[in-house]
């Protein structure tokens, strides 16, 4: 259910995004602003389809992000991709916080 939540709430967010741009998207900050609401959802449902064949949700948002990315589908553009480094920048040391987090000494 969440799926389609997520689905609904995507088309909804980019039809409203469109009628205020009126129909394009020039201006380079609300590209990016779509695109990082795009990745979101994307991620979000894709962690959750992950989580339903017993996979952690982090594998689903990684394969989102590498699909949608420039170097597979090239849905997100590359200059998206550069004025959204600070959050990947952010997301990566997030990643690395909690993975140290879940590190043993003792079993190391």
């Amino acid at each position: 259910m969440r799926i389609i939540a997520l689905a609904i709430l995507f088309v909804v967010m980019t039809l409203v995004g469109m009628f205020q741009l009126g129909g394009t998207m020039d201006d380079p900050m609300a590209r990016t602003m779509v695109g990082f609401g795009f990745l979101i959802f994307t991620g979000l449902v894709a962690g959750e389809l992950a989580r339903l064949i017993s996979l952690p949700r982090i594998t689903g948002y990684l394969i989102a992000g590498m699909i949608c990315g420039p170097y597979v589908l090239d849905l997100i553009d590359p200059d998206v991709i550069e004025n959204l480094k600070t959050v990947d920048d952010l997301a990566l040391a997030l990643i690395a916080f909690t993975a140290g987090g879940e590190l043993h000494l003792e079993r190391v």
